[in-house]
C-alpha cells in the first residue's frame, strides 16, 4: 500500500473516472461548469501539453 497523507485515499481510477476509448465526448466545455468539472484530456494534451476541452 502507499504511504498516503491521512487525508487521502487510495481510490481506483475507475470509481471517478468515465472512458470512451476513441470517442470525443458527446457534449464538452472550453470552461469549468458543475456538470464538467475535470477537462477533457486528448492527444494534443498528451503530445503537446495544450488542454482545449
Amino acid at each position: 500500500m502507499l504511504d498516503l497523507p491521512n487525508s487521502w485515499a487510495a481510490v481506483k481510477l475507475g470509481d471517478f473516472v468515465e472512458n470512451e476509448k476513441g470517442k470525443k465526448p458527446k457534449n464538452e466545455s472550453k470552461t469549468e461548469t458543475d456538470s464538467h468539472p475535470i477537462p477533457y484530456v486528448d492527444i494534443q494534451a498528451f503530445e503537446e501539453n495544450v488542454i482545449r476541452y
